[in-house]
């Protein structure tokens, strides 16, 4: 009787084990045929995808410079809100190496280098970081907005700038030539003082002679009357 059972549970996982590889086998060939049907450079999604499954707790792997041995690798990834990751898979038996690709929502983190596992149960290594994300091109013009009105900004002030620097220059030179005239004016006041007190010396020197020889002619003119 023991023998019978165990036979008949060994038969029983025996029919399990196939029904599952056949059930695998099945979902592959669809996987297969889905990927030979699509346009090339097209996400393919792997929803409901048995292929590389596994049984193994559902956390991702401490992070690691390669993937394990027969894991997926994802490379060029991002994750979405959902926790599905979407990226170009390689290593693949169920997809050709550089098909784009959707995994269903990941349990735990998604973390570059690390393998991680849907809730399906299918492991891939994400390889290096996640993609970077793509530029709005709002954004981008925006950005290019604020850095033309920087340029504009700096062109506008710099021209000030060299304007005052000429104001300021003229008004120096105008500060030296008033500086210089008023000098002049000095100079050639003190000259013509000089001249008018020189004239005024010889003038007086002239009086002086004059009034010496009045004084002498009449002096003789009165030595001459007591004589006679």
């Amino acid at each position: 009787m023991e023998q019978e059972e165990r036979k008949r549970q060994l038969a029983e996982q025996k029919k399990l084990e196939q029904q599952q590889k056949a059930s695998q086998a099945q979902k592959k060939q669809e996987a297969k045929a889905v990927v030979s049907k699509a346009p090339r450079g097209s996400t393919i999604s792997l929803f409901n995808f048995g292929g590389d499954k596994s049984d193994a707790p559902t956390v991702s792997t401490p992070v690691s410079t390669s993937a394990p041995r027969g894991v997926p690798v994802i490379s060029r990834w991002k994750q979405a809100r959902d926790g599905s990751i979407t990226g170009v898979i390689s290593g693949s038996s169920s997809f050709r190496d550089g098909d784009p690709v959707t995994t269903s929502p990941i349990t735990g983190k998604a973390v570059g280098g690390a393998v991680v596992t849907t809730k399906s149960g299918s492991k891939y290594f994400l390889d290096g970081g996640n993609a970077p994300p793509k530029v709005n091109n709002n954004a981008k013009v925006a950005q290019q907005a604020r850095e033309k009105a920087a340029a504009d900004a700096r062109a506008i002030a710099a021209e000030k700038a060299q304007q005052a620097k000429l104001l300021a220059a003229e008004k120096r030179e105008a500060q030296l030539q008033s500086r210089k005239d008023a000098a002049e004016a000095k100079k050639l006041a003190a000259e013509q003082k000089k001249q008018a007190a020189e004239q005024k010396r010889l003038e007086q020197e002239e009086k002086k002679k004059q009034k010496a020889s009045f004084i002498h002619a009449h002096a003789g003119v009165q030595s001459r009357g007591l004589t006679t």
